[in-house]
C-alpha cells in the first residue's frame, strides 16, 4: 500500500531528526586516542562532582530558551492570522515587533547587569516571561494583548542565553571547550525539538502556541531554581597547580593571598 505524501513528509522528519540526534550524541562517544591521563582525569573530575549539575541543568536550560525562542519567531505569525481577526501585513508587523524587541531587550539587559546580580537578573526575566505569555492567555482572541504579551515575552527572553553562561561559568569557576560544546548541542536539539511539538500541536489547536511557551519558561525557571538550590555555592580553586590547570589564577591569587595572611600573623605574634 502506497504512502500518501503527508505521511511521507512526516516519516521524512522524524527520519531526519532521529538521524540528528544520533549523531550529535555519537560526536562525542567518539574514540580520542590523543587523550592525555590529565585529561581523563579531568573528564572524570567533571562528570563526578558540582560541575556535572551545572554543566547538565545549563544545558537543560538553553534547550528550552531556544526551542521556545525559535517556536514564538516561527509561529507567531501563523497564531495571529489564524487565532485572531489581523491580517498578513499586521502579522508580518508583529513578528518584527518580537525580533526587534530581542535587540531592546539586549539594551535592556546592559542596564540590569549594572545594577543586578546574574542570578537576580535571571529570575526577573524569566518571571517577567512568565508575565507576558500569561498576558497573551487572559484574552486569546485579543490583538492588544497578544501584542503586549508578544513584546514582553521577545523583550526579556533576549539575554537569558548569555545570562545562563555567566551564571554557570561563575558557579563553575570556568567553562571548557567541551562544556561550551554540550551546551550548543542543547540549545540546537531545542531548536530542532521544540518547533516540531509545536507544529504537531498546532495542527491540532491552533491556540496551543502560548500555552507551550508558557510551559517552556516555566520549565526554565524550575530548571534555574534547582540550580541555584543543588549547587549553592560557587566552586572555587584552593591550590596554585589546581588554579593554573584550570585557568582560574585570580581567584588562586586571593585564595593563597587569604592562607598566607593568618600565618604570617601567628608568625609574627611569636617573634614578639
Amino acid at each position: 500500500m502506497a504512502l500518501t505524501d503527508e505521511a511521507n513528509n512526516d516519516l521524512f522528519w522524524y527520519g531526519s531528526g532521529a538521524f540528528f540526534i544520533f549523531l550529535a550524541f555519537a560526536c562525542f562517544l567518539l574514540p580520542n586516542a590523543s587523550v592525555s591521563r590529565a585529561k581523563a582525569e579531568e573528564i572524570n573530575r567533571v562528570l563526578t562532582t558540582d560541575h556535572a549539575k551545572i554543566i547538565g541543568l545549563t544545558a537543560l536550560f538553553v534547550f528550552w530558551y531556544l526551542g521556545a525562542q525559535q517556536t514564538c519567531s516561527s509561529f507567531i505569525f501563523e497564531y495571529a492570522t489564524s487565532v485572531t481577526s489581523m491580517g498578513r501585513k499586521a502579522a508580518d508587523m508583529l513578528n518584527s515587533a518580537f525580533w526587534g524587541m530581542l535587540a531592546v531587550g539586549r539594551l535592556i539587559a546592559i542596564w540590569q547587569a549594572t545594577v543586578m546580580t546574574p542570578e537576580k537578573m535571571m529570575l526577573t526575566n524569566l518571571l517577567l516571561c512568565v508575565g507576558g505569555a500569561s498576558l497573551a492567555l487572559v484574552d486569546i482572541g485579543s490583538i492588544s494583548l497578544m501584542w503586549a504579551g508578544t513584546m514582553t515575552f521577545g523583550a526579556f527572553m533576549a539575554s537569558q542565553f548569555a545570562t545562563a553562561i555567566v551564571v554557570a561559568e561563575k558557579k563553575a569557576g570556568r567553562i571548557s571547550g567541551i562544556e561550551i560544546g554540550v551546551f550548543v548541542t542543547g540549545s540546537g536539539l531545542g531548536q530542532m525539538i521544540i518547533p516540531f511539538v509545536a507544529a504537531t500541536l498546532f495542527q491540532h489547536s491552533a491556540r496551543s502556541l502560548f500555552y507551550l511557551l508558557l510551559a517552556c519558561t516555566c520549565v526554565e525557571l524550575v530548571l534555574f531554581v534547582l540550580l541555584l538550590y543543588l549547587v549553592p555555592k560557587n566552586i572555587s580553586y584552593t591550590t596554585l597547580e589546581d588554579g593554573l590547570r584550570h585557568g582560574s589564577i585570580s581567584e588562586v591569587l586571593e585564595n593563597v593571598v587569604a592562607s598566607a595572611a593568618p600565618a604570617h600573623t601567628s608568625r609574627s605574634s611569636l617573634g614578639t
